[in-house]
């Protein structure tokens, strides 16, 4: 998210510098790779971001059980 922010940023501010330029590329390339490993770990896990697997109450609390 905040390297989609910055590429924002940088398209509506100062894109007609070489440097402007050199790092939009950057951003951009940065971005395609996030978004595709972030894609592969979804597949992976078959969750999303922030998503549990288990069903409410079924979980496991930082991996431990309590005591009943």
């Amino acid at each position: 998210m905040r390297t989609r922010e910055a590429l924002s940023a940088l398209i509506e501010g100062r894109l007609a510098s070489p440097a402007g330029r050199s790092e939009l590329v950057e951003l951009a390339t940065r971005l395609i790779v996030e978004e595709a490993l972030e894609g592969e770990v979804r597949d992976a896990l078959e969750r999303g971001c922030y998503e549990r697997r288990a069903a409410p109450g079924q979980g496991l609390r930082n991996g431990r059980r309590t005591h009943r």
